[in-house]
């Protein structure tokens, strides 16, 4: 969706007011500028390849990670408290009542971000590329507006018109005109042209941004989908929500210059550097965990190499925040089973006791959460009451 003027159409009844026209998403690109940056984004994509390829525990820390992505995109406040809600209330045995799982906070969104992620990446492991439909977009949006009051018709494209951001004047393409805008999407995460994944992935979040493809939610949506093209193609998931939301600033200005000039240089020299900081941490992560694996076998040496608590302690890498009757799902095994391998890993250190509960207690793994920016604090989570509206198109939870 680029802003030339010669793709402006102008808008019946409101004088001096545009919406854009359908620009289909290049598949070839002369680069003016930010050669370097691609270099660098492909250096560190290319070393966070070979590190995951060799991690056993990929899908593990896949899944932690995402849920960082949850927390960050689904919550206002910042992801270094509000993780540990999200982890919380996954390992709880009532998962009906997310708002009841935090003080002072609606993890809601935070909930729906996670949930639209797994059944994406779902469908991705099933089918690859061929995953990408407009149904599966839907159905990631519908997830995404579960249970929140929100301006749309969860997982439906939007079906009036929007303000690009920052403006008044010039509106997002028609909703007549977002089947063509979409099928084109579409065509691009199904049949990629030939150049590098940091390029497609900059071009497909700048172009959903600026299609605005539903009511409520487009920019999470954007943000969401990026990790999921990503293993779509064999590559490790970059999970850029992090790094993206510390350059917000930047961000909104990248964009607006795309929206205004109709440029893709400006907004993939902004783009790939966040790419390049995303694959040098998630590089540092996959090293930390396998020092910490080396560190827990040590641990773990007088125990069998088949015992239940060497099991838990691989899963534990993707699920830092567990109960004894998590552990027996993830497990397969009966209650006291699972009970001892919780024990054993407390008695070695591996896990600690975090709230100090007589029923369903809550184990954390402090490294791993450590890790991940969360200071583990030695309370018992309180309740909290019902969280505020959601209004806008989503990128409030982004600000």
């Amino acid at each position: 969706m680029l802003p030339h003027p010669e793709h402006l159409a102008p808008v019946a009844g409101r004088p001096g007011v545009f919406s854009l026209l359908p620009v289909p998403l290049p598949r070839r690109l002369s680069l003016a500028e930010g050669l370097l940056e691609l270099e660098n984004a492909a250096a560190a994509k290319g070393s966070l390849r070979a590190l995951w390829r060799g991690a056993p525990f990929r899908d593990n820390l896949t899944h932690v990670e995402s849920r960082v992505e949850a927390a960050t995109l689904g919550l206002a406040a910042s992801a270094r408290s509000d993780l540990l809600k999200l982890l919380i209330f996954e390992t709880s045995d009532d998962r009906t009542a997310p708002e009841r799982h935090g003080p002072g906070r609606d993890i809601r969104s935070a909930v729906n971000c996670a949930a639209a992620f797994d059944h994406g990446l779902a469908q991705v492991r099933l089918h690859g590329r061929a995953a990408f439909t407009l149904g599966l977009l839907a159905e990631m949006h519908r997830l995404l507006c579960d249970g929140l009051t929100v301006p749309c018709v969860p997982g439906e494209f939007r079906s009036r018109p929007a303000p690009q951001r920052g403006t008044s004047r010039v509106l997002a393409p028609a909703p007549d005109h977002l089947p063509e805008a979409l099928a084109d999407l579409e065509g691009f995460l199904r049949d990629p042209p030939p150049m590098p994944l940091a390029l497609r992935l900059a071009l497909v979040c700048g172009q959903i941004e600026a299609m605005m493809p539903f009511d409520y939610g487009s920019g999470l949506m954007a943000w969401l989908l990026l990790p999921l093209v990503a293993l779509a193609e064999g590559h490790p998931p970059v999970f850029l929500a992090s790094v993206l939301q510390r350059r917000r600033v930047q961000y909104d200005e990248s964009l607006q210059e795309l929206l205004r000039t109709g440029r893709w240089d400006g907004w993939i020299s902004f783009f790939l550097p966040a790419i390049a900081v995303a694959a040098t941490g998630a590089s540092a992560r996959i090293e930390r965990v396998g020092d910490l694996r080396g560190e827990w076998n040590r641990k773990l040496a007088a125990l069998r190499s088949d015992s239940t608590a060497r099991r838990l302690a691989d899963l534990a890498i993707g699920q830092p925040v567990l109960t004894v009757n998590a552990a027996q799902d993830m497990l397969g095994v009966s209650f006291q089973t699972a009970n001892a391998a919780v024990a054993a890993l407390v008695r070695l250190g591996i896990v600690a006791a975090y709230a100090n509960m007589r029923r369903n207690r809550i184990f954390v793994v402090r490294e791993t959460l450590s890790m991940l920016g969360t200071e583990v604090l030695e309370a018992e989570p309180p309740r909290m009451p019902p969280g505020p509206r959601h209004d806008g198109d989503g990128r409030h939870h982004l600000s």
